[in-house]
């Protein structure tokens, strides 16, 4: 199941992208979509570290696993 999440995560994290790419390229000058511009942005960083977490959580509840 964590696996699961995880690639679903790394689709948030394309598709992201990918819309913020698109939307760069327009070159709106409006302040509304440049904050979300920015929420975009920041976003996917935020994937980024809960894809990190979530791993090093599967890594330690493997060891707990193994030791039980």
């Amino acid at each position: 199941m964590i696996d699961e999440e995880l690639i679903f995560l790394l689709d948030i994290k394309t598709h992201s992208k990918e819309l913020f790419e698109y939307v760069k390229y327009l070159s709106i000058e409006d302040e509304i979509l440049n904050e979300i511009l920015a929420y975009l942005e920041s976003s996917t960083s935020e994937i980024d570290n809960i894809f990190n977490y979530i791993l090093e959580l599967q890594s330690k509840i493997s060891e707990l696993e193994h030791y039980m």
